[in-house]
């Protein structure tokens, strides 16, 4: 079996790449023996997320009507 090539992780949205534990601008492109996957960053997943699933609004307070009697 041949060498195994790295897997660079690449955000489909903000195109930073992950490094370690963190996310990057690249400062080159990849050289051609660099296999790439896209993926989303953990901000640019929160911010599609939220778009998909915007924070509900609370219901509005019904009026208490009291029947006396």
């Amino acid at each position: 079996m041949g060498k195994l090539q790295p897997i660079q992780r690449a955000c489909c949205v903000c195109h930073r790449v992950q490094q370690g534990e963190g996310w990057v601008r690249p400062a080159m492109v990849p050289e051609h023996t660099t296999l790439i996957t896209h993926t989303y960053c953990p901000e640019c997943f929160h911010r599609a997320l939220a778009r998909l699933h915007p924070p509900a609004t609370p219901p509005r307070p019904a009026a208490l009507v009291l029947a006396c009697g």
